[in-house]
């Protein structure tokens, strides 16, 4: 779908044009009196009749809670843009978890040393990101740094008073 000719149609239906399909051709419903503005605009949108046709088409299967910019990847699988206004309402995708036993990232062990689960903050093994992710969830919270790194470096370069980054506060994080 063209966002162009779509943004256009939007433009031109608030001020009062409507569009409908009748068979295969696209009709036009146009305000009385109907300003010059909206006139020469309906005839640049006549020259790309298949694209409004399309667009027109992609309409009528759209949620009506969809924007625009949402679109549609594969039949009744949408990709919606609340930032745009999209006010369709999205179900949490279910996470599917790996078999502890049948998990390839760490052979089965359940715990990893790798960089992506330990986050090189450490080279004990930790629980693996992706069998026992609720576990290495907890283990991120206990093991995030207390301070920042500006506070580890003014420590030890000179006791002047807090970190002017982050003013001694404790950093309180997830990642």
């Amino acid at each position: 779908m063209n966002l162009q000719v779509s943004k256009a149609m939007e433009l031109l239906e608030s001020a009062g044009v409507r569009f409908r399909l009748d068979g295969e051709r696209v009709k036009a419903v146009v305000p009385d009196p109907t300003p010059l503005d909206v006139t020469e605009a309906l005839k640049s949108l006549a020259q790309r009749r298949e694209e409004v046709r399309a667009v027109l088409v992609i309409r009528m299967v759209r949620p009506s809670t969809c924007v625009a910019s949402c679109y549609q990847i594969q039949p009744g699988r949408w990709i919606h843009h609340p930032w745009d206004g999209c006010q369709t309402p999205t179900t949490p995708q279910t996470v599917y978890e790996v078999a502890q036993a049948e998990c390839k990232h760490c052979d089965g062990a359940g715990e990893c040393s790798c960089p992506a689960c330990t986050l090189r903050r450490t080279e004990v093994r930790v629980p693996c990101s992706m069998c026992r992710w609720q576990a290495r969830q907890l283990w991120l919270v206990a093991s995030r740094p207390r301070e920042c790194w500006h506070c580890e470096e003014r420590r030890l370069s000179s006791q002047n008073g807090p970190c002017a980054g982050c003013e001694g506060k404790t950093v309180a994080y997830v990642q």
